[in-house]
């Protein structure tokens, strides 16, 4: 006799919103087995700085290229995708094995390199202007702008390096 029972279809729909939410935020590639990409999320898409629909079916090594890890084992990795106008972008993931051979990479952490000097302005702009909060992958904050400390309360000594809620 089987003990495993199948879920019933409110929490099906509730994992389903759950994973749609998540996935709408988080860069995510899938690979087929023979290299080309077989979906993107709209932030993965963004930072090859393309549509999810033009990502398909290109070889994935032109979009990303490991720096340590790699993406045809289960595992950390650190990759840097390359972006339309000679932007590269530093990320730190994990790869995990798919269905039918396909491999599927989540990007935790990224970080602009290269084109970075051409968007200082926007860069400056934004701190200047929107409360601004840094994390590191595991959730500890890192640092924070004067607009955020202001809108929190805080001083930013007394929320560096501690773990977000």
């Amino acid at each position: 006799m089987n003990d495993k029972t199948l879920p019933d279809q409110d929490a099906l729909q509730r994992l389903h919103r759950v994973l749609d939410s998540v996935m709408e935020d988080l860069p995510v590639l899938e690979i087929g087995a023979d290299g080309k990409v077989l979906q993107a999320t709209p932030a993965f898409a963004a930072l090859a700085g393309s549509t999810p629909n033009r990502l398909a079916g290109r070889l994935a090594t032109k979009l990303v290229q490991p720096s340590s890890g790699s993406l045809d084992e289960d595992g950390d990795v650190t990759v840097t995708v390359l972006g339309a106008r000679g932007m590269e972008t530093t990320a730190s993931g994990r790869t995990q094995a798919g269905d039918g051979g396909s491999r599927v990479l989540v990007l935790f952490s990224e970080q602009p390199e290269g084109a970075a000097g051409e968007h200082s302005g926007w860069i400056a702009a934004i701190d200047r202007s929107q409360a601004v909060i840094e994390f590191d992958v595991n959730g500890t904050i890192r640092n924070a702008n004067a607009n955020f400390c202001a809108a929190t309360g805080y001083a930013l000594d007394e929320i560096v390096e501690v773990l977000a809620p």
